[in-house]
């Protein structure tokens, strides 16, 4: 057998593999990355949605907010009412405890002006009894300073917020205490409290509030109050009720003094 004839030497060497270029190589590991995330964020998504409208994800995520203990939980904060047996919140030096607390129409927008991060609006906001708690402080007392804004970080709108009683601290409680609450309205400008009306003691006091969240700060306070009609005593003269009714709370009378309405109240 000659050279010629030998198989080996007729055997074809293998074609060499192209090589993918280095731009190919990166664009295709980029994709597999971005299709990871998009696949990652529908994820959380699906589970945020999943969390937000079910009441076991309620308490969960209620659960996890700092300075927060909610007990008895019913509903969802995406659902159309949520109602929390037992509330409490602290914050620094003060204690919020809140009674059986209904919430609807509860409505969250991010970013809903320049300076706040979330919107919170609320149809109705009810509670039997919010009692506030000043703590001992644990960090020694400073001289106060002048705040250099009032603006909030959250934009809360309550169309309606009614309280049975407010308690602050061992002060006579506020009764049947109504309002409708804005904090940073107008892109965070102001705070209003509008159709104010309370019960404390023997007295009915009604008003409005507008404060401006850049200095001056100037605040817009329209206040009245009146004796409340007697519950049981209808042998009571007028004059015999003007001579037992208690004064307004200090901090309000020095408001209805301090802060005479800017502009005239309309009537209702």
């Amino acid at each position: 057998m000659s050279e010629h004839d030998d198989p080996s030497a007729e055997r074809a060497a293998p074609a060499p593999v192209p090589r993918r270029p280095a731009w190919q190589r990166v664009a295709r590991i980029a994709s597999m990355a971005a299709a990871a995330s998009a696949a990652t964020a529908v994820a959380c998504v699906a589970i945020g949605g999943t969390l937000w409208r079910s009441e076991d994800g309620t308490r969960w995520l209620l659960g996890h907010v700092p300075g927060l203990t909610v007990v008895d939980v019913h509903g969802a904060l995406g659902g159309s009412e949520l109602r929390i047996g037992s509330l409490r919140a602290v914050e620094g030096d003060v204690q919020v405890d809140v009674a059986n607390l209904r919430v609807t129409g509860l409505d969250l927008r991010w970013h809903p002006h320049a300076g706040a991060w979330v919107g919170v609006t609320l149809t109705a906001a009810l509670a039997d009894a919010v009692r506030i708690t000043p703590l001992p402080s644990t960090t020694p007392a400073k001289p106060p300073a002048a705040p250099s804004s009032l603006r909030s970080p959250v934009a809360i709108d309550v169309a309606s917020l009614r309280v049975e009683t407010l308690a602050i601290a061992d002060n006579a409680p506020l009764r049947d205490v109504r309002a409708a609450l804005s904090i940073g309205a107008e892109g965070g400008k102001l705070h209003r409290v509008q159709g104010l009306r309370f019960g404390w003691e023997r007295v009915q006091a009604e008003g409005d509030l507008v404060a401006q969240t850049d200095a001056p700060f100037a605040l817009d306070v329209t206040l009245a109050a009146h004796d409340a009609p007697p519950a049981a005593s209808p042998a009571a003269t007028p004059a015999a009720s003007a001579a037992s009714s208690p004064a307004l709370p200090h901090w309000a009378a020095k408001a209805s003094r301090a802060w005479p309405p800017m502009h005239p109240r309309p009537e209702r």
